[in-house]
């Protein structure tokens, strides 16, 4: 006799589903729950519910699911049922949600078997369950989460939820794709979703691929698809106020277009990616635009300290020869970041920028030629080169024809850099030399800072992973705008906060070891910024 033939002797053709059964395993070791049970779906001395109990207890609940399964699945007519139920689906969910520390989330379903069968795997990981079912044993299923300490939420409560496993049994592309949307409307904006679904589903037209926009101003970004099992996969969305577009880059990642403009995920780093977007708290400028660069910046020849002056000289684009030379009072040269002068993580130049400048504001011709005479013969001398740039601003009237579009944070002691021209993120962090400030220009985007210790934590910040992977994919046109930066939530600095203190020192760290030591340490920053995004 197959074990088919020996659950459907046991159910005395009174049971009417395997449905049934399984519920009623469920509860099979809790004597209340089971006085219930056949106080409401037990006719009087129609069956021996404690034959039953005693049959069931002779088999495996996998065994009771695997029949329970076969017997949907045969019963449906023209829905897609794939094996969601198999052990296999829920032991590499529950990897997945182990390696990413992701814990209280709610679990919505349409099946009570489905919730019964999710609550054994991931009794320590879920805190509630919203079970939108007609099953005729939805009301001993509220029994049971109750009596196991797991509350059962009504559609309205999504209004608070942060995190929510979707797993529906039956794979309608339609249905699915409206459900999954009706949830994702009641849903807080950052909040993320987790959907066990069809590969074939996802894909389908008219499926859920195609049915990100929830018609509110609020659309449904994929962060990441993992294959589970054959034809079942593993989605992470996130609610957001962007439009996108999903596209596939292999079977790991799938990337998304956020206002024209690709970003791709890597699924490892799902952890804390709501808290990713929104408004940096941080300035992001680009550098300073001279129009032409090869009148300003120079190389350094033998100072005369006594005068207070330092031989200066530019070269030609073939570098045979000075083009420009002479003396310039010292306290008109800056170290200057190029883009050829980035490094990670921590960048030095040997070129210096001549700046007329004094207290951090643009000196007039005549202020120029009182306060810093040198300078002004050096400018004099390029004055066919400077008057002939193109730029805009550098053509208003009344204005020295050496004219830069000087803002104070450009003079801030430190600040991290990058290429804005660039198919990859390096961050890099620059420091004061002979106590004045690195100049960054045309091709340098960056962030002013006036303390070392936050210099740190944002040097270990935006190196970590996850950081560099976002950004980078904003580069994959070969170009990182301001607005990627300034779009993703870069927490101010906060010396009290232990996580904050924890990367700085090891941003410090990242500046003066070798560079397997560095990989050590990258390591325990991409670790510290996975906790900092959980909080």
């Amino acid at each position: 006799m197959t074990i088919v033939e020996e659950l459907q002797n046991i159910l005395y053709d009174r049971i009417k589903t395997l449905e049934m059964l399984v519920v009623l395993y469920l509860i099979s070791d809790d004597d209340a729950l089971v006085r219930t049970f056949k106080e409401k779906y037990v006719e009087a001395k129609m069956i021996d519910l404690n034959k039953v109990l005693e049959s069931l207890r002779e088999y495996d609940f996998e065994d009771i699911i695997r029949i329970y399964f076969w017997n949907i699945a045969n019963r449906s007519k023209g829905a897609l049922i794939p094996e969601i139920l198999s052990k296999d689906v829920w032991i590499k969910v529950l990897h997945f949600l182990k390696s990413q520390g992701l814990k209280n989330f709610l679990l919505a379903t349409d099946s009570v078997v489905t919730c019964g069968v999710a609550i054994r795997f991931f009794k320590e990981y879920c805190s509630g369950v919203i079970i939108e079912s007609e099953s005729p044993y939805s009301e001993i299923c509220k029994e049971y989460l109750k009596k196991i300490k797991k509350p059962f939420y009504e559609r309205g409560d999504l209004k608070n939820a942060n995190t929510i496993l979707i797993i529906f049994l039956k794979q309608n592309r339609k249905e699915i794709s409206q459900k999954i949307k009706s949830i994702a409307k009641l849903t807080p904006l950052g909040s993320i979703l987790g959907i066990v679904t069809s590969e074939k589903v996802f894909k389908s037209k008219g499926g859920l691929i195609y049915n990100l926009n929830l018609y509110d101003g609020t659309f449904l970004s994929i962060i990441s698809v993992r294959k589970i099992i054959k034809d079942l996969i593993f989605i992470v969305i996130m609610k957001t106020p962007y439009f996108v577009e999903p596209f596939y880059i292999g079977n790991n990642y799938v990337a998304i277009f956020r206002s024209n403009v690709p970003t791709v995920f890597d699924p490892k780093e799902v952890v804390g990616i709501s808290r990713i977007f929104g408004l940096s708290e941080y300035e992001v400028r680009d550098g300073l635009v001279t129009g032409r660069d090869r009148a300003f910046i120079v190389t350094l020849g033998e100072p005369i300290s006594e005068r207070g002056l330092i031989f200066v000289y530019t070269t030609k684009i073939d570098n045979k020869g000075f083009r420009n030379a002479g003396f310039v009072e010292k306290d008109t040269l800056y170290p200057v970041i190029r883009p050829t002068d980035i490094y990670w993580p921590l960048s030095f130049s040997e070129k210096f920028i001549v700046l007329p400048v004094k207290d951090k504001k643009l000196l007039s011709e005549e202020e120029l030629k009182n306060t810093f005479p040198n300078t002004y013969e050096f400018f004099n001398r390029e004055r066919h080169i400077l008057t002939s740039r193109k730029v805009s601003y550098f053509t208003v009237s009344g204005s020295p024809f050496y004219t830069l579009d000087i803002h104070e944070e450009i003079f801030s002691p430190y600040k991290i850099v990058w290429k804005r021209a660039s198919k990859e993120f390096i961050p890099s962090l620059v420091l004061q030399k002979f106590g004045k400030p690195p100049i960054p220009v045309s091709g340098v985007q960056y962030i002013p800072l006036d303390n070392i210790y936050e210099a740190y934590y944002l040097i270990a910040l935006l190196s970590s992973k996850i950081y560099r992977d976002i950004i980078s994919g904003y580069a994959f046109s070969g170009s990182i705008t301001i607005n990627a930066i300034r779009s993703l939530k870069i927490p101010r600095f906060n010396p009290k906060d232990r996580t904050h203190n924890k990367l700085s020192v090891l941003g410090k760290k990242l500046l003066v070891v070798d560079y397997k030591d560095k990989e050590k340490i990258l390591k325990e920053i991409n670790s510290a910024v996975k906790d900092f995004l959980i909080l």
